[in-house]
């Protein structure tokens, strides 16, 4: 089954990634300290997405598309790069009287 692409129809305003490692690290004495690395993709992103003014109706495609993916694997680029695979578990959506504005969450996955 193919996973779902996520591409609104107004793209983001920021979306910095940022990069972690998964990792279990043990302090010994003496200042030993001994890292392991969790798994094959420890190396993971996560990105902030923002929209910071949009339309009640892009506003609710945006907010459909997450909600119905909610904790699902979906495929979205960063301009210029290939597809990759994403799980987005928070978002927030502003009412600042006329101004609709929507955050959100994306981490990379390896399902």
């Amino acid at each position: 089954m193919p996973y779902p692409i996520f591409s609104p129809s107004i793209s983001p305003q920021t979306a910095d990634e940022s990069v972690s490692v998964q990792k279990s690290d043990n302090a010994f004495g003496d200042g030993y300290e001994q890292t392991i690395i969790l798994g094959l993709n420890a190396v993971r992103a996560e990105i902030p997405l923002s929209w910071p003014v949009v339309t009640e109706s892009q506003k609710t495609e945006i907010t459909a598309f997450l909600t119905e993916n909610a904790g699902k694997t979906f495929l979205w680029a960063l301009p210029g790069e290939n597809m990759r695979k994403w799980k987005c578990d928070k978002w927030e959506v502003k009412r600042d009287r006329a101004v609709i504005s929507i955050n959100a969450t994306i981490r990379e996955v390896f399902a």
